[in-house]
């Protein structure tokens, strides 16, 4: 009967510590002893590269131009016109740059 008791207060304790010993046991520890089956890992590191914006060298190209003759046109007198289209990285630099060259100069007075 004594060993009954025994076993019934010992038993919960010892299931309970065998359910939290493992999850509480570290990785490092975990693996410290002879591995019988080998340990495969994956693989996680990604390597980026930076990839430049296409058409940045025409892009600037086009600002350029289009801020030259933006201010030449404010310079001279003209009316704002822009009649510069296109999608491509030249056509939006040429008409970014044509917005700020002619915005950034100070038309001369009219007499």
């Amino acid at each position: 009967m004594r060993t009954r008791r025994v076993m019934m207060l010992a038993g919960p304790a010892l299931l309970g510590a065998l359910a939290l010993g493992p999850a509480a046991a570290s990785p490092a520890s975990a693996s410290a002893g002879t591995a019988k089956a080998p340990v495969v890992q994956a693989a996680t590191t990604v390597n980026t590269v930076a990839v430049k914006p296409p058409g940045k060298k025409r892009y600037n190209k086009g600002y350029s131009k289009g801020f030259s003759d933006g201010r030449f046109d404010c310079k001279g007198g003209q009316p704002f016109d822009l009649t510069f289209t296109g999608s491509d990285p030249f056509s939006m630099g040429y008409r970014n740059g044509y917005i700020s060259g002619f915005h950034s100069c100070t038309p001369p007075k009219k007499p």
